[in-house]
């Protein structure tokens, strides 16, 4: 279903840009505090960052697409005799609708997508743990944020995202999703 669905949303956000329309292309770096929620204990926040290309195609005065692809380093930290860092590292599509409230300030939602490149978990001593056979490869869910035009291309970005999809491929039928909290910084090129 979430196939079709994305499929027909970039379907429609392409062709809905007239020839008039202003195509802008950038890049954006920041950072992420994630967290699983669902079935795992004692988690807290992981810090990490993220980085990748994005593209923002004008469908009207108010509203714009932005099509992006992201490398996002996510995960949780779990507390107990040491902290113990759970690494889930994705390449992420999020399709972000932007309402214009000014011609600096926006208001961004959207689905976003994510397939899973790494999974490993650490303890700080070097002694690693492969996570990606218990790790569903794909991700998905909503995002929704803000943006501001800073000056010439610059822009700052905030989003949360939720996962929808169970992140966990276990036997024992554990449930957990994705929570990241983004901070970016871009720069599009005019």
């Amino acid at each position: 279903m979430f196939n079709k669905f994305y499929f027909l949303l970039v379907l429609i956000a392409f062709t809905t840009v007239n020839t008039n329309a202003q195509t802008y292309y950038g890049l954006k770096v920041g950072l992420n505090a994630s967290t699983f929620y669902g079935d795992v204990d004692n988690k807290t926040i992981k810090p990490s960052m993220h980085f990748g290309a994005v593209a923002e195609f004008t469908l009207t005065d108010a509203f714009s697409v932005q099509p992006e692809l992201l490398f996002s380093m996510q995960g949780y930290q779990k507390k107990g005799e040491s902290i113990i860092k759970h690494h889930y590292h994705y390449v992420t599509a999020p399709i972000m609708m932007k309402y214009f409230l000014t011609n600096e300030i926006t208001l961004d939602f959207g689905p976003q997508f994510g397939y899973l490149i790494f999974a490993q978990s650490s303890d700080g001593e070097y002694e690693y743990e492969e996570l990606k056979e218990t790790t569903s490869v794909f991700d998905y869910g909503i995002a929704v944020g803000a943006s501001y035009e800073i000056d010439d291309g610059m822009n700052i970005n905030l989003r949360y995202y939720q996962g929808i999809a169970n992140v966990l491929d276990t036997p024992d039928d554990l449930r957990a999703s994705n929570g990241v909290i983004q901070l970016s910084l871009g720069y599009k090129f005019y």
